[in-house]
């Protein structure tokens, strides 16, 4: 499983996007985003809400970032109404939406306004299923372009009327990081000419469950345990998929374990 520590990403410069950002704040601006969009093959997508700080406190997604090859487009979701625009861009089966986390986002989103997503990739899916164990923006942003994203802005105000122009530069740069990441994805084959995941060999899937219920036998620490548990779920998960997909029929958690270890040992002997 691929990893970074965090001495590793320390050592890493901090790069924000230095390109075009335009926040879109008329009707003429919301043309022109749109006419620039539509002529994409893939975009970057990402929001931000308002930090909650109080138990029971919550609150919906107040900003949209599109980025673009020439340049990255913000919505501020109270400024005007962008719900037709948005829906056009999120519902079109042309355009690739590369983001993080995207269930949550859209999740969210679709409690500010209807709309059926399609073309959607998540990008952190997709890393973990060719072996990456961390796979947030920050993360993969090291790992694979070489740079670290600042997360410092992450907690600002994002409802406020004004961005000041540091939420404006960390807004476009996480957009901007998922469309870099989405043509680092394709240029190391880990995508299709389509931009869809390729499918791992069933045995480097087993070798990542393998690996982490190897790592779970030898941790003692509690907190560690709790978070690798965590990590086994989803490995899991991902494992079972895995044989479902290839007609291989299995039980339960140990019987699936057990097929795990058959065939990393199989690949070894071939």
């Amino acid at each position: 499983m691929k990893t970074i520590t965090p001495e590793e990403m320390a050592k890493l410069a901090i790069r924000i996007y230095e390109g075009p950002i335009h926040l879109v704040s008329s009707s003429h601006d919301l043309a022109l985003a749109v006419q620039v969009i539509r002529g994409e093959k893939v975009v970057g997508l990402d929001t931000e809400t308002r930090p909650a700080f109080r138990k029971g406190e919550s609150y919906l997604p107040c900003l949209v970032q599109i980025a673009v090859a020439s340049g990255a487009y913000l919505f501020q979701l109270k400024r005007m109404d962008f719900s037709r625009a948005l829906t056009e861009i999120l519902e079109n089966p042309s355009l690739i939406k590369a983001g993080i986390g995207l269930a949550d986002d859209i999740k969210s989103l679709k409690k500010v306004f209807p709309f059926q997503p399609q073309n959607l990739l998540d990008l952190s899916l997709a890393a973990q299923s060719q072996g990456f164990e961390q796979s947030s923006v920050r993360s993969l942003a090291a790992q694979l372009l070489g740079f670290r994203v600042s997360k410092s802005t992450s907690t600002s105000n994002w409802a406020a009327n004004q961005l000041t122009p540091k939420q404006i530069a960390y807004a476009a740069t996480d957009a901007w990081v998922c469309r870099e990441l989405f043509l680092r994805f394709k240029e190391l084959g880990l995508l299709d000419p389509e931009g869809r995941p390729k499918k791992r060999p069933l045995h480097l899937v087993a070798k990542d469950y393998v690996d982490i219920l190897e790592r779970i036998e030898r941790t003692k620490d509690p907190q560690k345990l709790q978070k690798l548990e965590e990590k086994r779920a989803a490995i899991h998960w991902n494992f079972m998929e895995s044989l479902k997909e290839q007609g291989i029929e299995f039980g339960d958690r140990f019987d699936t374990a057990k097929k795990a270890f058959e065939l990393v040992q199989k690949a070894k002997v071939q």
